[in-house]
């Protein structure tokens, strides 16, 4: 039986309610997002992404045009919601089958999720109400949504359509630009557009109002009265005169104002924004299967740069070369490498430019081991094993490493550095296994 989430005002007049299994708690379990007249829209895509419930069906009963809904219908009733039910069937069951509400990469995959429910691109829209102007309205409710799509684009899991390139601002991100032409240089916009005069005996030229007087002209040069137009004098051209500094130009500056922060720039220096319509790849859907963004690991980011081995792998081969060292009295270590803020500089940063900032890490961590050590990485920690290396030398590598992520790496790591000399390595084996 479909269970509603019924949302709007004045609920008790909807009588045929009573005879359906419905719900106004957005934490419930409930199949369908219904909304009622009355339903606050905003506050409607908060409750969804709160709960993790952005993928559930939508039926629309408020009359009014919403983007995101699955179904429509002019008014509520009972036929509508059971139209709806037996409409959404399909699409329930497709949703039940995406299971991502418990993945820490929500809600990049709900983005992935919607495409691939609704078997559908992910289409721009002009907003003039955004300050961007550009909106998706399948994504409704999901912030920073350009972020995410770009994200999700660079790893391949969504495959990009131009749309339109935008200009914006540098100040405040806004798209709303109002375009004027102004004073090359002042950059004030008080133009006006005045004739040029040129007295043909004494071969003055200037703009007109240089040689009025009152009730006729007067070259400024000569101080002869000019009568008669193409006798004494014509008017070969208009040019722009400035009201607020009396430059004159043949052409006009081109300059930009923008209509939220009034930050000015000019149009040779003006950013540019790409928007792009997005289509799920096959490795969205293998992500969305999975549950998680393979390029959001440490793993995967790493292994652009620096060999990485499986953790199973590293844990067996330390094992190994730990026997050997204990019965040979050899030296070897390890040391685990905290990221301690890799969600906090995804959120802040993206994936774009944290991918950056690993490829540098892992050509630091390239230099810094030799080819008989070992580098593996789980969730937020990369972990290196050294052969043949004595513990007191982890102070070396931990100095060098500090220092070069500080020196070529602009995002700000905070890495912590754990060693393990020979006599821990048994610890360490445990915490991986």
């Amino acid at each position: 039986m479909t269970r509603y989430f019924v949302t709007g005002y004045e609920l008790a007049k909807w009588t045929f309610l009573k005879e359906l299994d419905y719900t106004t708690d957005p934490q419930d379990n409930f199949d369908i997002v219904c909304l009622l007249p009355g339903t606050n829209i905003n506050r409607l895509g908060e409750q969804l992404l709160d709960n993790r419930r952005l993928l559930t069906p939508i039926a629309n009963f408020t009359g009014r045009r919403w983007p995101r809904a699955d179904f429509r219908a002019s008014k509520p009733s009972l036929e509508a919601f059971t139209s709806a039910a037996q409409a959404l069937q399909p699409l329930c069951v497709a949703v039940a089958a995406i299971d991502i509400r418990n993945s820490s990469d929500y809600p990049s995959l709900a983005i992935l999720g919607l495409a691939h429910s609704r078997n559908t691109g992910l289409t721009a829209s002009r907003a003039p109400a955004l300050a961007e102007l550009v909106e998706y309205p399948l994504l409704a409710a999901i912030p920073k949504q350009r972020r995410l799509l770009e994200d999700l684009a660079s790893g391949g899991l969504l495959e990009r359509q131009h749309f339109d390139r935008l200009y914006f601002c540098e100040n405040c991100g806004s798209s709303r630009m109002h375009v004027r032409e102004e004073c090359s240089s002042c950059r004030s916009s008080d133009l006006n557009d005045v004739s040029l005069v040129h007295h043909y005996r004494c071969g003055y030229q200037g703009i007109e109002t240089a040689f009025r007087q009152q009730d006729h002209l007067e070259c400024p040069k000569c101080q002869k009265e000019l009568r008669h137009y193409g006798v004494d004098y014509d008017k070969p051209k208009a040019v722009h005169s400035c009201g607020a500094c009396g430059e004159v130009s043949n052409d006009p500056a081109i300059g930009f104002i923008c209509n939220d922060c009034s930050q000015h720039a000019d149009a040779a220096s003006l950013a540019t924004r790409e928007w792009y319509n997005y289509e799920l790849s096959p490795s969205g859907v293998a992500a969305l299967q999975a549950g998680l963004l393979p390029h959001n690991s440490v793993q995967t980011l790493l292994s652009k740069s620096v060999g990485i081995c499986s953790i199973g792998e590293f844990v067996v081969t330390t094992a190994q070369l730990l026997k050997i060292a204990e019965r040979f009295e050899r030296p070897l270590c390890a040391c685990a490498i905290h990221i301690n803020n890799f969600e906090e500089l995804r959120d802040r940063f993206g994936v774009s430019n944290l991918a950056s900032a690993f490829l540098l890490l892992g050509e630091i961590i390239a230099q810094i081991v030799r080819n008989t050590d070992l580098v593996s990485a789980r969730e937020q920690t990369i972990y290196l094993l050294l052969a043949e290396t004595e513990a007191d030398n982890l102070q070396i590598v931990e100095q060098r490493l500090q220092q070069e992520t500080s020196k070529r790496i602009s995002l700000p790591l905070d890495l912590t550095i754990e060693r393990y000399p020979r006599d821990k390595l048994a610890q360490l084996l445990r915490t991986l296994g």
